[in-house]
């Protein structure tokens, strides 16, 4: 598995060091995702999605801020292919394969995290998987979010650089994160509803109270308030990537932050 994941780390360090290489020779403008750079990433891909998986079957299940990052890199990835039929994303190639390497890098070099204890009902297997998928979600529109930021500030700005000029349009980035922060908010709301009736019939009221639930409900208003906003006001742009980066702090501060310094930091 370890293999696997190194593999995937080495390909998108070979994609990421390709496109920005190009851009600092100033060949932006023929920027394209060629057969072969999409070959190289499916592979990196797969390799990554079959390590997690390998991760998940073969060992009794561990979750930490080391699969949360592994995770939310596997999911930016995979986030592309899925939207490229949709949306015109040329030019986002090299943030995405540079944030992809970075998160699984630091992923590998932290500890593995704390065995997961699931009790067999429907709700609580429910609550995990949602669970599981909520926080790397979030973190990918955090990603968007800053791009649109520098983007927009940049449209303002005289001087452009070649990686601002090659990235999508912003109304393109602006479609991309309404689509992750709705799949983020559903997800997140089947995951606290889940948790609370797993909760109650585990007899264990006191979890709810726990700072995950805290902070998971503050990101859900925030999530929910931005869509809200979007529909009803036309909120966009950098009030959108406000809102968006908010609500991933809350989210970060209830399980990944706290995973860090538990595992990394206290080491426990």
């Amino acid at each position: 598995m370890t293999w696997l994941a190194l593999l995937a780390l080495l390909g998108y360090c070979l994609l990421s060091w390709f496109y920005f290489n190009r851009i600092s020779r100033a060949e932006a403008h023929a920027l394209r995702f060629n057969t072969l750079a999409t070959t190289t990433l499916v592979i990196a891909l797969t390799c990554h999605a079959t390590a997690i998986t390998l991760a998940f079957h073969l060992h009794p299940w561990h979750f930490g801020a080391s699969e949360a990052l592994s995770l939310t890199a596997l999911l930016s990835i995979a986030t592309y292919f899925a939207a490229l039929p949709l949306l015109p994303l040329k030019g986002i190639e090299p943030p995405l394969t540079g944030f992809a390497a970075l998160l699984l890098g630091i992923s590998l070099l932290l500890p593995t995290g704390h065995q997961i204890q699931t009790s067999p009902g429907i709700f609580s297997q429910l609550h995990f998987a949602t669970a599981l998928l909520t926080q790397p979600l979030l973190i990918n529109a955090t990603g968007i979010a800053i791009l649109i930021k520098f983007s927009d500030r940049q449209l303002h700005s005289t001087a452009r650089g070649a990686l601002t000029r090659n990235l999508p349009p912003v109304l393109t980035l602006e479609r991309l994160l309404f689509v992750t922060v709705s799949g983020t908010f559903l997800i997140l709301s089947i995951a606290l509803v889940s948790g609370m009736i797993a909760s109650r019939e585990a007899s264990s009221a006191v979890r709810l109270l726990s700072h995950k639930v805290i902070f998971s409900t503050l990101a859900w208003g925030i999530l929910g308030t931005l869509l809200l906003g979007h529909h009803r006001f036309g909120w966009r742009g950098r009030k959108a990537a406000n809102w968006t980066l908010t609500g991933s702090a809350f989210l970060f501060l209830g399980y990944i932050g706290t995973r860090l310094v538990l595992e990394a930091v206290l080491q426990r």
